[in-house]
């Protein structure tokens, strides 16, 4: 991780991992935030590559803002894939989003596969449905950075404590 004081601010730019063109502009955009997408931004087919061409992002000994990447849901093979490119990756993001997520073994399933001795990136679930903070609170409640959709009701379940009574609080950073 590049920036660990660094926390992510009101501006955030998002750029497909496909377009290694587009990194450097990214980076030196003025936003608190810049993240890589290998998610909703590539097709199938080309994933692999998406991932292969995404560490190419974080390769600056001092970047500019702090550094992040989306990556696929963990529910699915290609978001498996990620979790084990990220690993092997010699520079390594400042925060990890993780999309579609449905409980609490999302988030712990990143946080096992990427803490490592000197190396524990923030980790930002996306909920982008009502089903985790209805049938699952722990989703919601876990010690780590929640960021809802507007798919979220506009009221928490009372035991959904990260929320702080708006649908678009965050907790403490992982």
């Amino acid at each position: 991780m590049t920036h660990a004081s660094r926390r992510p601010g009101r501006a955030w730019l998002i750029t497909p991992g496909l377009r290694t063109d587009r990194f450097d502009s990214a980076r030196t955009s003025g936003a608190a935030v810049a993240v890589v997408d290998i998610e909703d931004s590539v097709a199938p087919a080309d994933k692999q590559t998406a991932r292969t061409a995404s560490e190419a992002f974080f390769n600056l000994p001092e970047p500019p803002c702090t550094l992040g990447i989306r990556i696929n849901s963990l529910t699915t093979l290609d978001g498996i894939k990620d979790l084990v490119a990220l690993a092997a990756y010699t520079a390594r993001p400042d925060l990890i989003v993780v999309p579609k997520v449905e409980a609490a073994r999302d988030i712990e399933l990143a946080a096992a596969a990427l803490d490592a001795d000197g190396y524990t990136p923030d980790i930002w679930a996306l909920i982008e449905s009502p089903a985790p903070s209805t049938t699952s609170p722990t989703s919601c409640a876990h010690p780590v950075s929640a960021v809802s959709s507007s798919a979220l009701p506009t009221t928490p379940p009372p035991s959904a404590a990260a929320w702080a009574g708006t649908p678009s609080a965050t907790s403490a950073p992982h």
